[in-house]
């Protein structure tokens, strides 16, 4: 990340690039519920996507991440390009893959959060399902509608300032 002004803003070599995703980019948000067994059911949309399994995560610190096994790769690949291999050796990678379950739909779409994922987010029953481009992340709902509520108001202030061609003016 580069500091630019106040915020941080990702710099190309840490954006994700939907040209090397194994799916389009992901987006939308999903209110759903947690069964009794720890289950969720993954949004049809994003099915296709994970058919053959996906590695889930503790990501950030409020919610679970969910990769595709490419989208993970690539996961792996930025942390590994900025890591300073000489000063941490190879714990923060072994850590990244021991901490990623694997979890794979079931024919209905439902795959399980693994007990020690859930309580490390505070899962509880009411969970949302929000698409972030090269993942997906899994949020207890209370916390993503703060989280939501928060990125609106900066989005609202980034469209007010603005400085960019009016859309009339690319015509």
């Amino acid at each position: 990340m580069e500091e630019r002004g106040v915020g941080l803003v990702q710099s190309e070599a840490t954006a994700p690039s939907t040209a090397s995703l194994d799916h389009p980019a992901f987006g939308d948000q999903f209110p759903l519920r947690l069964d009794p067994k720890g289950r969720v059911i993954l949004p049809p949309v994003f099915r296709p996507a994970f058919a053959a399994g996906g590695r889930l995560m503790r990501y950030e610190s409020d919610c679970l991440g969910l990769w595709t096994e490419q989208g993970f790769k690539l996961f792996d690949q930025r942390m590994f390009a900025k890591r300073h291999t000489s000063l941490s050796g190879k714990g923060p990678r072994r850590s990244l893959f021991a901490a990623a379950a694997y979890v794979t739909p079931d024919s209905q779409g439902r795959f399980v959060i693994p007990e020690r994922l859930r309580l490390a987010v505070e899962l509880t029953a009411d969970v949302t399902i929000v698409g972030n481009i090269d993942h997906l992340e899994i949020w207890p709902s209370q916390a993503w509608q703060d989280v939501f509520r928060d990125g609106e108001e900066m989005l609202a202030m980034e469209i007010a300032t603005d400085d960019g061609p009016h859309p009339d003016q690319l015509r």
